[in-house]
């Protein structure tokens, strides 16, 4: 019975987290609307065609692009996402955003309010600011690199996070960590998000430094993907709200009826990634994939167009369950 289970920290998921799906056409100025909330985050995909992935946020600023599928650099580009809006977004005429009659997804997350913590605050080394949302457990963080070791980053969710990336801006790795990954020392291990490679472990170098993130502060190595001296770096950081959002890992059985893995709640968006072998990460969604089996697969390390395959599962009512 309903009225048995507790209050859920968000009543209205879709305030926080959305996905926007439309068909492209070529014109200028083109507003995506329709969300119940000013996105923060904007993550476009085309869908039909092999256009590289377009990250956009508000701390870096519109126009300013980064592709989760490359290492390159982020680049200026003044027909792709061009402006922030109340209840959306605006596009160019870039092919990646707008070309005409192509699909596209756009998956968006909500920060808002704005922190600076200057090094030396809340236990950090390294001056960092943002946007975030401790509500939805999400923040998006930029700092500049010292490259040295032991370095803490103010994240400002008052929440120990569960999964981030990081990306410096003038090209390298993207550097995820995960905090329900299969060891039980997460901070280290790191996956570069943007190749189908296994988790990187112990023997690499710690990305992490062994440092536990907590309610403050993420640690970072001296390595240059995510500590360059002077380069200008950005992290986006989600911790784990109940009924809202979930991280955590299952056991493969290579088989159709697979594991089921319990949320707590419907899933709008969920994404995989194996662990222990050179797999694409796969994103299925409610949006792409209203009903079961949810088969739309979309992947962040390739510009593949989506496609129906085996990467697919049913998306319940407190979970899904791998097919």
């Amino acid at each position: 019975c309903s009225k048995n289970l507790p209050e859920p920290t968000i009543l209205q998921g879709d305030q926080y987290f959305d996905i926007s799906t439309y068909t492209g056409n070529g014109t200028d100025d083109r507003d995506i609307t329709g969300l119940n909330f000013s996105p923060n985050l904007v993550w476009i995909k085309e869908r039909n065609s092999t256009s590289a992935h377009a990250w956009f946020d508000t701390v870096r600023g519109a126009t300013k692009r980064l592709s989760s599928n490359a290492s390159s650099a982020e680049s200026t580009e003044a027909d792709t996402l061009q402006s922030f809006l109340s209840d959306g977004f605006q596009v160019g005429t870039d092919g990646a955003v707008n070309e005409n009659n192509k699909t596209y997804v756009a998956w968006n997350w909500a920060a808002g309010t704005s922190f600076s913590n200057s090094a030396g605050s809340n236990s950090a080394t390294i001056a960092s600011s943002g946007s975030v949302n401790t509500t939805a457990g999400f923040s998006i963080v930029s700092y500049v690199g010292n490259a040295t070791r032991d370095q803490l980053v103010y994240h400002g969710l008052n929440a120990a996070p569960k999964w981030f990336l990081v990306k410096r801006r003038d090209g390298d790795n993207w550097i995820m960590y995960h905090g329900e990954s299969f060891d039980s020392n997460p901070q280290r291990y790191y996956y570069e998000f943007q190749n189908q490679d296994a988790v990187k472990g112990a023997n690499d170098a710690f990305m992490w430094d062994d440092i536990v993130p907590d309610s403050n502060n993420f640690g970072i190595y001296s390595d240059g993907a995510v500590n360059n001296n002077g380069s200008n770096i950005i992290a986006w950081v989600w911790s784990e709200v109940a009924g809202f959002s979930k991280f955590g890992h299952f056991i493969g059985n290579g088989n159709a009826e697979g594991a089921y893995v319990h949320c707590g709640f419907t899933p709008r968006f969920v994404m995989v990634k194996n662990n222990n072998q050179g797999f694409n990460t796969v994103i299925q969604d409610t949006a792409r994939s209203p009903g079961n089996v949810a088969a739309a697969k979309l992947s962040p390390d390739s510009t593949a167009a989506e496609s129906s395959s085996n990467d697919s599962f049913d998306i319940l009512s407190n979970g899904f369950k791998m097919r």
